[in-house]
């Protein structure tokens, strides 16, 4: 008798000091597709998370065909018990004109892994600013879901407007948003976006810039404006930006910002900041022209890393790595192309402890290099980073819209966009979205 309870109560201890992770099957390895679609702007503004099983889930737009002018933001997930994704559900309809313009993105997911809440933001043009029939501006708004996805919350518009000459009588109003992200902690809401109405230029003009806002259970929104970097690194450039947080749930932005020196006019700068705090110079151009920059950011531990688009003075890469210990001073790293490799208008970073993943869009012309797309480059030190795809299929343009994350156990899941220009991917997947698990 002595014995069996010993063996019990080392079951139990077991049980209960077991970091099991998954414990449904992962799905299967390689490429899938999630769903087919003919539709011509379905599967855009793709964002990815994973569940608590290291389980796929998924929002993504769709553009009406019945209305063109009018988006809609869905869902979807991996059923790991039933091996099988679940059928689109709609998280918001009607969402208008949405700026889909190349490196736009307009819609992000995240979930809370203390208790698996899921929240999306997204862009959305309504009537806001002025009068009633006047023109819509694009605002941001905020869903959220507590049973996987299966039903979304009423969505709140996060963006509030601003007025020239500080003036909510007088002054003009100022509404137009884009990009926006989110970030789940703790019961803890962050947002970020892109906004017109930055910092003031004059008594009736804002530089563009970005903003933070936070909310917790459901509680006010506190929202602050992300800092300039000086007059070469002054106005918000391209809407481009990236929230995340740290490994003790802290969060931080990287941004672009371009120069309003006369001196410097093409400078385009990265910039680091902690809501609330002053905004580092991670990198800049050197006064080099960039039509698209991109960035995204992540974190290993509490050390931020960026991953970055940008082309710089003197130098032939157009992609680097940029690290820091302490989030006061960065150093770049040149990451490697493969083949003539010119993707990068859609970006991901992915961090498992020390190892990294720099996922990008491939949009190269010429020599495709040894491997297709999605691009992947990765890291087991931030410092030495390797370029390949997910396999050595030349599939041209499949990558718009890359999202990826690393499971608990450091494998890649990635999603994208197969679209018609992409002939070499149709035969295998068709039209719509495409996951690719490592195996």
């Amino acid at each position: 008798m002595a014995r069996l309870v010993a063996l019990l109560f080392a079951s139990l201890f077991l049980l209960t000091a077991c970091q099991c992770g998954p414990v449904t099957p992962a799905g299967p390895t390689g490429f899938t597709q999630v769903y087919a679609s003919d539709a011509t702007y379905d599967g855009m503004h793709l964002s990815l998370v994973l569940d608590g099983d290291d389980q796929p889930m998924v929002a993504f737009m769709r553009r009406d065909t019945a209305s063109p002018e009018s988006f809609s933001a869905l869902f979807t997930r991996y059923d790991g018990a039933k091996a099988a994704w679940t059928t689109p559900v709609t998280i918001a309809g009607e969402l208008g004109q949405l700026d889909s313009n190349p490196s736009k993105q307009q819609l992000w997911l995240a979930r809370d892994r203390k208790d698996g809440r899921l929240g999306v933001a997204f862009q959305k043009t309504e009537q806001f600013c002025g009068p009633t029939n006047g023109n819509k501006e694009q605002t941001v708004h905020v869903a959220f879901s507590t049973d996987q996805g299966a039903t979304w919350s009423t969505s709140e518009r996060v963006s509030e407007a601003r007025y020239t000459r500080n003036d909510p009588v007088n002054g003009v109003e100022v509404c137009n948003t884009s990009s926006p992200r989110i970030a789940l902690r703790d019961g803890a809401v962050h947002v970020a976006w892109a906004a017109n109405a930055g910092e003031v230029e004059t008594t009736t003009n804002f530089f563009r810039g970005y903003f933070y806002a936070t909310s917790t259970g459901g509680g006010a929104w506190t929202r602050t404006l992300l800092p300039g970097g000086g007059d070469d690194a002054r106005q918000g450039s391209a809407e481009i930006l990236s929230l995340a947080l740290d490994g003790d749930g802290k969060p931080a932005v990287a941004y672009v910002m371009r120069s309003v020196n006369t001196t410097t006019p093409n400078n385009v700068a990265v910039l680091f900041a902690r809501p609330g705090g002053t905004s580092v110079r991670a990198v800049d151009s050197a006064n080099t022209q960039n039509d698209v920059p991109q960035l995204a950011l992540a974190f290993e531990g509490v050390k931020p890393r960026i991953a970055v688009h940008l082309q710089r003075a003197g130098a032939t890469p157009r992609k680097w790595a940029l690290t820091s210990d302490d989030g006061a001073t960065f150093t770049a790293t040149a990451v490697p192309d493969d083949g003539e490799d010119s993707g990068g208008r859609y970006i991901d970073l992915s961090y498992s402890g020390s190892k990294g993943v720099f996922s990008y869009d491939y949009s190269g012309s010429g020599t495709k290099g040894t491997c297709g797309g999605p691009k992947l480059a990765r890291t087991s030190d931030s410092v030495r980073w390797t370029t390949c795809g997910a396999d050595d299929k030349s599939h041209q343009f499949l990558g718009e819209y890359v999202s990826a994350e690393l499971t608990q156990a450091g494998k890649l899941v990635a999603v994208a966009r197969a679209v018609s220009a992409d002939q070499a991917s149709l035969p295998r997947f068709g039209k719509g979205i495409v996951v690719y698990r490592e195996p």
